[in-house]
């Protein structure tokens, strides 16, 4: 009898961020027995969802979602575990690192991939770009000085003497 070799999928570099120092091995939520009122929501599988969502870079209200418990909920737990905060922040530039790695690693097999990542990292060498950095002073160019202004309203007002003797006149 032969036996079907069982091949499990391959977890992603990006997975193994969450599962690395996870949050809920550092014994911080275990259920307290002998508490009265409502037990909490933020159990273990819940943490590990949220750690598993934000892994990916998921916004607040999509992990929450994904891990099935509201806003104020995770917001109130990183209230009181500010711990839980930081680890959160350092998996959501778990992404960002992996992909920057494949980035690097096929840029070094293809040059156009290559140039495009120096273009983007490094405009001021690499950018096809002129880019102008202004660093004088900006002057209104269009202001009128108050000798102009005084002769406007003089002019303003006897127009608008003119018109209104106009329209008595017509109107009369």
């Amino acid at each position: 009898m032969t036996r079907k070799k069982i091949i499990f999928p391959k977890v992603s570099e990006v997975e193994q961020y969450a599962k690395r120092n996870a949050y809920v091995l550092k014994g911080k939520i275990a259920p307290k027995h002998g508490r009265t009122g409502r037990p909490t929501v933020m159990t273990q599988e819940v943490v590990r969802k949220l750690e598993h969502a934000f892994v990916y870079d998921c916004t607040v209200e999509e992990s929450c979602l994904y891990a099935g418990i509201s806003r104020n909920t995770y917001y109130d737990f990183c209230k009181q575990n500010s711990d839980f905060s930081d680890r959160i922040d350092q998996l959501r530039h778990a992404v960002s690192f992996v992909l920057r790695k494949r980035v690097v690693a096929a840029a070094e097999h293809d040059a156009d991939l290559a140039l495009k990542y120096l273009e983007r990292k490094r405009p001021l060498e690499f950018s096809t770009r002129a880019q102008v950095h202004h660093t004088g002073e900006v002057s209104d160019r269009h202001s009128i000085d108050p000798e102009q202004i005084a002769l406007i309203k003089r002019a303003m007002g006897n127009f608008a003497k003119k018109y209104t003797e106009l329209e008595h006149s017509a109107s009369n």
